[in-house]
């Protein structure tokens, strides 16, 4: 039996409507809610300026609410998002300083978390690329001996916020942070190096990020991080120095028989993601050579399907992008 439909939400309304909807209802929980509805990132069709408007709109309705209504239409008023939709970022930046000061004073644990809110407003200043604030939030967070797992400090920004942001804007802000020293106050004991790979990938530095990747000791953090420039190399149509990475990655492909069988089964995934851009670049020998080393019938007939499906793209259809690898649970010798 089929599982029963997700619960789907309604679309937001566009801002004029909300607006007209809030306009036509008397001073109330409904009215205070729409607007500030709209000051919502992502409310359709509202015009610059606009979750200004609505915040002044609800700060004049604020007056007229009675009870538990007044007291939240207050505190969404008395927020990180509603400094910044008034033009006070460094009121927004007081209010983390605060709560980091809150948290190592009591020992509590917070409501919206200091750190969690940080990496917000760090996202927002990176997206008006105003790296002085973003260095300003950064030194707020607090230090780490172990930078090898992500939390509330730095390791949280490289782990949530710069893989959401472009190279250059993740180039920039690593060289702030070396150049600045907060990189090393931060992380006395040095970055993770799995999670270093992943912030100088994303910052478009190949060299650090191979160099980090390599310090892991770990097989399928440096495979994957040279696939990844591979698939950045290609893009680019830089064929030469992809194609040149690749026969390196492939001389040195994880072992299918070596971990527990999460890593075996990664290793099964990367092989088939390696053979793919193997094909893509002509080199369907070596690519071959691959797909027969899996122990499998299952792995090794998906791996053939597709270097046929790479070299032939007609087989393969007008939209293929290449191999699906949501195969977790597939042991390696399948």
């Amino acid at each position: 039996m089929d599982a029963p439909p997700g619960i789907v939400p309604p679309p937001i309304p566009p801002f004029r409507l909300i607006l007209v909807a809030a306009d036509a209802l008397p001073p109330g929980p409904t009215k205070a809610q729409l607007l500030y509805m709209a000051t919502w990132d992502n409310v359709p069709e509202r015009p610059v300026g606009g979750a200004a408007h609505a915040v002044r709109r609800l700060r004049a309705l604020v007056p007229l609410l009675d009870g538990d209504t007044r007291r939240q239409a207050v505190e969404r008023l008395d927020t990180i998002e509603v400094d910044l939709i008034e033009g006070r970022p460094d009121d927004a930046i007081a209010r983390i300083q605060s709560g980091f000061a809150k948290k190592r004073a009591t020992g509590e644990r917070l409501l919206p978390e200091p750190g969690t809110q940080a990496q917000g407003l760090i996202a927002e200043f990176f997206k008006a690329r105003d790296f002085d604030r973003a260095m300003l939030v950064t030194n707020l967070l607090p230090p780490s001996a172990d930078c090898t797992m992500v939390d509330d400090g730095l390791t949280g920004v490289a782990g949530w916020v710069l893989p959401t942001q472009e190279s250059t804007v993740v180039a920039t802000y690593m060289a702030r942070l070396e150049s600045s020293g907060s990189l090393a106050r931060l992380c006395p004991n040095g970055l993770g190096e799995e999670i270093a790979a992943e912030v100088w990938l994303q910052a478009g530095d190949d060299a650090k990020a191979l160099a980090a990747a390599t310090k892991t000791g770990s097989l399928l953090v440096l495979a994957k991080t040279r696939l990844a420039i591979v698939e950045r190399r290609l893009g680019s149509g830089d064929m030469a120095s992809a194609r040149s990475l690749l026969q390196t990655a492939a001389a040195a492909a994880p072992a299918l028989d070596v971990g527990d069988q999460f890593a075996r089964a990664a290793a099964a995934r990367q092989r088939i993601q390696l053979i793919h851009l193997l094909a893509k670049v002509g080199e369907a020998e070596m690519a071959e050579r691959l797909a027969a080393a899996y122990p499998g019938p299952g792995w090794r007939g998906f791996a053939y399907s597709v270097i046929v499906a790479t070299m032939n793209r007609e087989r393969a259809g007008p939209t293929w992008a290449g191999p699906f690898l949501d195969l977790q649970e597939v042991p390696a010798d399948h």
